[in-house]
């Protein structure tokens, strides 16, 4: 398949070879090989397998990209947006709004194997480069293992993992950055003038709820930072 048109006022096309596997008449795989998207100025490209076959879907893939591009969205998006106005706590509001539109269930209703590359990233709110991101979702445990990427200029490593335990669920999240700009990440969200300090950090996240406003409410952290320079 090759479409292409314009989709908010730009150009797109996606294309790529569809391939089907049929079991009693009916679709149990299918695979979308040498997928090629664009849309603005991203692009994605890769391949991806949906089975059907087994106890639960499972989606795979591996996806790269030279460049993710969201501001122009973003820009679309943000201009449609009205006022809004409430009371209460903005927290508390969070919370409802993941405990009431996320279910947990999703966990032991899917299989995910996918692996994402991204040369380059750009939105309103950050920049960021040399992204691999590797996601899967198997038996009720869904890790992101590892997350990498570099924000500005600072090496930056994920590891997390979420799980079913009974009823519960069971979140840990390890951040480490080492050789940090820590002035110049601050200085994407505030002012850092007269500031300077590099070094290494990592952050251990661990947290247990029944719902996902319980894993926010309940986490502990510990943190440790190794600044050899502050001046």
């Amino acid at each position: 398949f090759d479409i292409s048109g314009e989709a908010m006022g730009q150009p797109f096309r996606v294309a790529g070879k569809l391939l089907f596997a049929y079991e009693d008449g009916v679709p149990a795989n299918i695979a979308v090989q040498g997928l090629v998207a664009r849309l603005f100025s991203s692009d994605i490209s890769g391949d991806l397998k949906l089975d059907t076959a087994g106890r639960v879907p499972s989606l795979s893939g591996t996806l790269k990209s030279q460049l993710i591009d969201l501001r122009q969205i973003e820009a679309l998006a943000g201009s449609g947006r009205g006022a809004t106005s409430g009371s209460g706590s903005a927290t508390g509001d969070i919370r409802e709004i993941l405990d009431d539109r996320i279910s947990t269930e999703w966990l032991e209703q899917a299989d995910i194997d996918l692996s994402l590359n991204v040369k380059a990233f750009k939105s309103s709110a950050a920049e960021a480069s040399d992204i691999a991101l590797t996601v899967a979702l198997k038996d009720g445990k869904l890790s992101v293992s590892p997350f990498w990427a570099v924000y500005a200029d600072s090496p930056i490593k994920l590891q997390a993992e979420v799980e079913k335990d009974g009823r519960a669920l069971v979140a840990a999240v390890d951040l480490s950055i080492k050789g940090a700009d820590f002035d110049r990440l601050a200085g994407t969200a505030m002012d850092t003038a007269g500031l300077e300090a590099g070094g290494d950090l990592s952050v251990s996240v661990k947290t247990s709820g029944r719902t996902v406003g319980e894993l926010m409410a309940g986490a502990t952290v510990n943190a440790k930072a190794a600044l050899p320079l502050v001046r």
